[in-house]
């Protein structure tokens, strides 16, 4: 049938015209031609060709490719396809039944009988028309019926006939049902017998595999990246990959091509097939609606400052046109489509710039109090509030860092950048925090200079009682004055406060011990590990450093078994919480690698030492004592698996980085004693735990003290010189050539406490 109804003698309905869709061009009963463009989606016809079911169904907003899907499958079937494209007018019954008809007269010619029963006026849908067009219905071989764009059908009247006509097909055919929505047909009986099938959004989403063969049919060269890139932005949309083709071909450039929902070829199009139509209100509540990324009736109600979005957002849903994302199965959480909120949230930007900034304001505070920090800072940043925003990170950036939260803190810095170091005491803070986490010494300098420069008070966003403290703490944390500075910033900051009250004790605490063990202090650090340890609440960075100093102050003590049990415990946090990364990590793993080393196990003390020289390279310069501690540590894990080379070239880095600092004092006589033993070629025979004898062990307790070789004698009852003896024993075993090495020594193996 050709040009409109009544034009082909053929028809059987050319005698009985069907008042009202007499006039309908023939492309609304017939299949649509196909386009040079169209994509072929060879997995979905292949699927289509195989179904069962009496009814398919096809169901995703516009551009999504539900009527080009259908074509395929109709050129691929064997079967005739009768093709119904509906508008709003046959959302009544009436017509709809006649529409169908003139689609069926296509395949094969109306009986006069069932065309008088379907035109002309006072005919009853129920008792004359619907049974006569299913009565021919059966009647014939096997076909399949096309209802595109069912969407328009929002009556319950005309969606029951459609479901009626269901029971008319004849074996081997089928019903589709295309359009933006079919949730207002009942398919829950045919559903549980298997009889529909049903392909939505996400089976006509393209891949970046069906892009890419999309842009290549088209001629249009996009990198793999690039393809990727559209496909994420689009979230596969294929009216959006379309767009982004004919901005290719525009503009020529891959770049330019990276669609966002300001783009005039998204706005137009989507101004034109989703919003043209609706009421007024129905554009401004998806307008601020968009502001959410994630919302539920009870969210919208709070940041509209209004009761009755339920039904709207139930209303949207149903109408299936809106790019409404479900996220959940209730029909409680939605989301728009990506490229849909954009444009939504760039119109209300442009039209109503003051109720944006509002909304932008009021979103960040309600996902603040949903727990949601990273969409209130996003919020936050849009409505332009940056001292919130820098507050709002101020407040987790320590909590992040501890963590191993590390590129999650970054990126919430990003919101600000570097330049609000200068203007904002909380994001100068934020930012001196971030640099301890990657290891930039300059950050953090320039960093604390402005918070100490910057007007501000106290109490800070993130629990600090007043700027000196937060200055202080990190300025204990990097040691950025040395041992003696930490000793004195340590003490600040645990003079502000108890655990209680200070956030900051505990940290500070731990801090000072490891000051107070770089010193030889090890009694005094243990104490102040062990108090701080209970105080250690959600830090898995503090609390495995503090395991791992403990480990040491063991191993230093002889207690091996002890330090092994610490140093594991130590890395298994560091596993637990992925902080390979973070450089505040670097004695936990030197510990681990020295602890193995001395446990026998090479492949552990090999992977831990990776590790440690991997965040070594990250540091930068920021703690040299670090730096010396870690590579001391090394050294000696080197010399317990006999690799002296290694040995030497640590500790040359370690007397680099004590250059630079040398308040470690402690560590300073360790290092100076592995350089004496390396050149005397001792070291291998230090370690190779030949035993003191009981009587060396007695001469041995006596060497941290200030007694003589006489004294000595006289306490032991011995001579002089078999005091002198058990000297020389001490000192070859120990491969060292003084007293004060001696010492040292002996504490590194475990035979002295320190």
């Amino acid at each position: 049938m050709a040009g409109e109804v009544g034009g082909g003698a053929a028809s059987g309905l050319a005698d009985a015209p069907l008042c009202r869709v007499a006039t309908l061009p023939a492309s609304s009963y017939t299949r649509p031609a196909r386009h040079r463009d169209v994509f072929d989606r060879p997995d979905l016809v292949e699927r289509l060709l195989h179904a069962d079911g009496e009814v398919t169904t096809v169901a995703a907003p516009a551009g999504y490719g539900k009527t080009t899907l259908l074509a395929l499958w109709d050129r691929a079937d064997p079967r005739p396809f009768a093709w119904a494209h509906l508008e709003s007018v046959d959302d009544d019954p009436t017509h709809l039944l006649r529409h169908i008809a003139l689609a069926l007269d296509v395949l094969d010619p109306l009986a006069p009988d069932v065309a008088r029963s379907l035109g002309g006026p006072g005919r009853s849908v129920d008792d004359d028309m619907l049974p006569a067009l299913g009565r021919w219905m059966e009647s014939r071989a096997p076909f399949v019926l096309v209802l595109d764009d069912v969407h328009y059908l929002t009556s319950a009247e005309t969606c029951r006939r459609v479901e009626r006509l269901v029971a008319f097909l004849p074996a081997g055919s089928q019903m589709a049902l295309a359009g933006r929505s079919v949730r207002r047909f009942r398919m829950a009986r045919l559903r549980l017998s298997g009889a529909v099938v049903s392909i939505g959004a996400d089976e006509l989403a393209m891949s970046s595999d069906d892009a890419a063969l999309l842009f290549g049919n088209l001629g249009i060269d996009v990198d793999g990246s690039g393809v990727q890139t559209l496909v994420r932005r689009t979230e596969g949309w294929p009216g959006g990959l379309h767009l982004a083709a004919l901005a290719l071909a525009q503009r020529g450039d891959a770049d330019d091509a990276i669609l966002t929902g300001q783009d005039p070829l998204v706005g137009d199009y989507l101004v034109e097939e989703v919003l043209s139509g609706l009421p007024e209100r129905t554009v401004h509540f998806l307008e601020r609606s968009a502001v959410l990324d994630r919302m539920s009736a009870a969210r919208l109600d709070e940041l509209l400052d209004r009761d009755g979005a339920a039904p709207v957002l139930e209303s949207l849903d149903r109408a299936g046109n809106m790019f409404l994302v479900p996220l959940d199965r209730k029909g409680e959480w939605y989301r728009y489509h990506h490229l849909f909120r954009e444009m939504l949230r760039a119109r209300l930007q442009r039209g109503d710039p003051d109720t944006a900034q509002r909304l932008e304001s009021r979103a960040s505070r309600l996902l603040e109090r949903a727990g949601d920090i990273d969409g209130a800072l996003r919020h936050a940043a849009d409505a332009g509030e940056t001292a919130r925003v820098a507050d709002l990170i101020l407040r987790d950036a320590s909590r992040l860092v501890s963590q191993g939260e590390v590129a999650r803190l970054g990126r919430w810095l990003d919101l600000l950048g570097r330049d609000s170091i200068d203007h904002l005491q909380g994001a100068a803070l934020a930012w001196a925090w971030y640099g301890i986490a990657i290891g930039d010494r300059r950050l953090v300098q320039r960093a604390v200079l402005a918070a100490e420069r910057l007007p501000g008070g106290g109490p800070l966003a993130d629990g600090s009682p007043s700027v000196a403290v937060a200055v202080a703490m990190v300025k204990t944390i990097t040691a950025l004055d040395g041992v003696p500075g930490v000793l004195r910033d340590t003490e600040l900051v645990r003079t502000a406060g108890g655990p209680a009250t200070n956030p900051w004790w505990a940290y500070a605490t731990v801090a000072r011990g490891t000051a107070r063990s770089m010193l030889g202090d090890l009694d005094d650090a243990q104490d102040l590990f062990l108090k701080a340890l209970p105080y250690i609440v959600d830090a898995p960075v503090i609390e495995a450093v503090t395991n791992a100093h403990l480990a040491l102050i063991a191993l230093r003590r002889g207690r091996r078994v002890e330090a092994d049990r610490l140093a594991t415990a130590a890395l298994h946090i560091a596993e637990r919480n992925n902080l390979e990364g973070v450089t505040i990590m670097i004695p936990v793993f030197a510990v681990g690698s020295l602890v193995a080393a001395r446990q026998g196990r090479p492949d552990q003390a090999r992977g831990a030492a990776t590790v440690t020289k991997a965040l070594l390279g990250r540091l930068d310069g920021l703690s040299p004592r670090a730096e010396l501690l870690a590579c001391l540590l090394l050294a000696e894990a080197a010399t317990a698996l006999d690799h002296s080379a290694d040995a030497r070239e640590l500790a040359e880095q370690a007397a680099r980085a004590r250059a630079r600092d040398g308040s470690a004092t402690y560590v300073n006589e360790l290092l100076d004693l592995m350089h004496e033993q390396l050149a005397t070629g001792t070291l291998g025979r230090a370690h190779a735990h030949e035993s003191l004898t009981p009587a060396e062990l007695r001469v041995l307790a006596f060497l941290p003290t200030h007694l003589s070789m006489q004294d000595i004698a006289d306490q032991l009852l011995v001579s002089r010189n078999t005091v002198k003896t058990h000297l020389i024993a001490i000192y070859r075993k120990l491969g060292v050539s003084s007293r004060g090495h001696a010492v040292l020594a002996a504490q590194r193996r475990g035979l002295l406490s320190g």
